[in-house]
């Protein structure tokens, strides 16, 4: 009866193929939880840009408000009164999107709430020029009017 001979150079090829398909198998795991890790970090960019372009939408309708408001005072323009009518309905959709992106983030709803009473201070401004028809005969009214929403104007860019 013959035996079964291992020969020895077969059991070392054999412990070779099992180790190199361990480490494969190890090279595997690692890099599918760096994927997953990279799948959420790439969530998050995609997330945080979605919310930049919203608050730079918001500040170019807020800016675009106060170049009509101006043009309202100076240039007596009534047709800018829709346009700022328009820019305000778009803001308040805009944040109402954003506040929604940041419901689980307390840090940035502080910030987006601190924004939103900036953002009132604004169309509180606007609205009380396009409630009545102001007369800027007065040329210190005409400056207060001015000097306020500049100052609104840097505090929302700031923030």
């Amino acid at each position: 009866m013959k035996g079964l001979r291992i020969d020895r150079a077969t059991s070392i090829l054999t412990i070779i193929f099992i180790t190199a398909v361990s480490a494969v198998f190890f090279l595997l795991a690692i890099t599918y939880k760096q994927l997953e890790k990279l799948s959420e970090n790439t969530a998050m960019v995609t997330t945080s840009l979605e919310a930049s372009l919203k608050i730079e939408e918001i500040y170019k309708d807020l800016k675009d408000i106060e170049v009509e408001r101006r043009n309202i005072i100076i240039l007596q323009d009534s047709t800018s009164r829709f346009f700022i009518e328009n820019k305000i309905r778009s803001i308040n959709r805009t944040y109402t999107d954003l506040s929604r992106q940041f419901v689980g983030n307390t840090t940035q709803t502080q910030n987006l709430s601190q924004l939103a009473l900036l953002i009132k201070d604004k169309i509180r401004l606007s609205n009380k020029l396009l409630a009545r028809k102001l007369n800027y005969s007065n040329k210190e009214d005409l400056q207060n009017s001015l000097h306020d929403g500049d100052f609104i104007m840097k505090q929302i860019h700031n923030k």
